[in-house]
């Protein structure tokens, strides 16, 4: 399968009665923490992913560098967000980037992304003893930075899901490069890390505009196959990002495990992300100012909102944003 632009820009197109059983996402609110903003002797920034803590109303919220650890929050009614705890993970030196809690087991899951390598971590809510899962040999070298960045898993927690940010750096030859982010990865796991399947999930190819790299920044379980992809990108002459929410259906792809992207076979079925927000739209009508570098993504404790959370990178000129989207059926 030859990978040229026109083919990276193809979406589905879906007949209107198919368009019609989409869900519906809105935006409602944002929330910003002023920069550098401390609690308990640390600066709040660098946040890559969220996840439903096991109270109602309790969030925990992943924080990349420096120094391994998560936040407990409590996000109420009217969107207010409180930080009320702070725990340390081991490896310390690890760069978290998505963190979920296993829906039976209550165990942690971490995603660990450092430099050229990707790691996945079991642990503990204290944080103290982590396990690391051994993944696949061929996502131990991956392009800089662009690692698993996403991860969830299926309601009954059977199934662990894993996202690559963009394309492994063995799939070269078909002018994938760290700006033309071309197709990546969704893994499929099974609880001890064996990998059961991979799709092909085409990211959208905003290159001729002049971004700095496009890539999958987290994956959410919604129902049965169906997940939505939060994508991220930069254009450095805007100073803008693009942040957009995808519906996908693993069950229309095939599994591609032992297959090289480059050289997928024309017949190959891949996913066909589905757009159904775009932030753009949100701040052409006004709702928000801007939308900054955002990473992470889970559901409300009653699956109606989605909450978006924003890395600063402890940069001054961005924001750490708390988001939230309603979602319906």
């Amino acid at each position: 399968m030859k990978i040229t632009c026109s083919f990276l820009m193809l979406f589905a197109i879906t007949s209107l009665s198919a368009q019609s059983q989409l869900p519906t996402i809105r935006f409602e609110d944002i929330k910003i923490i002023p920069h550098d903003q401390a609690f308990q002797e640390t600066k709040i920034g660098g946040l890559s992913g969220i996840t439903r803590g096991l109270q109602a109303g309790e969030y925990l919220v992943v924080a990349d560098k420096p120094n391994a650890r998560y936040y407990t929050i409590t996000i109420n009614e009217e969107f207010e967000i409180a930080f009320q705890g702070l725990t340390y993970t081991l490896p310390k030196k690890g760069e978290n980037e998505s963190l979920r809690i296993h829906p039976v087991t209550e165990v942690l899951y971490i995603a660990d992304e450092r430099n050229r390598k990707s790691y996945l971590f079991k642990n503990q809510l204290d944080g103290q003893s982590p396990d690391e899962i051994k993944l696949p040999k061929k996502f131990k070298k991956m392009r800089q930075n662009s690692g698993f960045e996403g991860m969830t898993f299926s309601d009954d927690g059977t199934r662990l899901f894993l996202g690559l940010e963009s394309a492994l750096i063995t799939e070269s030859s078909c002018g994938i490069t760290d700006k033309v982010s071309g197709i990546t990865r969704i893994v499929e796991l099974d609880l001890a890390g064996k990998a059961v399947a991979e799709y092909a999930y085409p990211l959208l190819n905003l290159a001729n505009k002049g971004l700095n790299g496009n890539g999958l920044t987290e994956l959410l379980h919604w129902k049965g196959d169906l997940f939505l992809v939060l994508e991220r990108a930069y254009f450095p002459i805007l100073k803008k990002n693009s942040i957009r929410i995808y519906l996908i259906n693993l069950a229309e792809a095939d599994n591609i495990q032992h297959l090289n992207i480059c050289d997928l076979p024309d017949e190959t079925k891949i996913l066909r992300p589905i757009l159904l927000f775009d932030f753009d739209k949100a701040i052409w009508e006004g709702q928000l100012k801007r939308i900054d570098n955002a990473e992470g993504m889970c559901w409300s404790h009653d699956k109606s909102k989605l909450i978006i959370v924003t890395d600063n990178n402890f940069n001054v000129s961005q924001e750490t944003q708390f988001i939230q989207l309603s979602f319906e059926e």
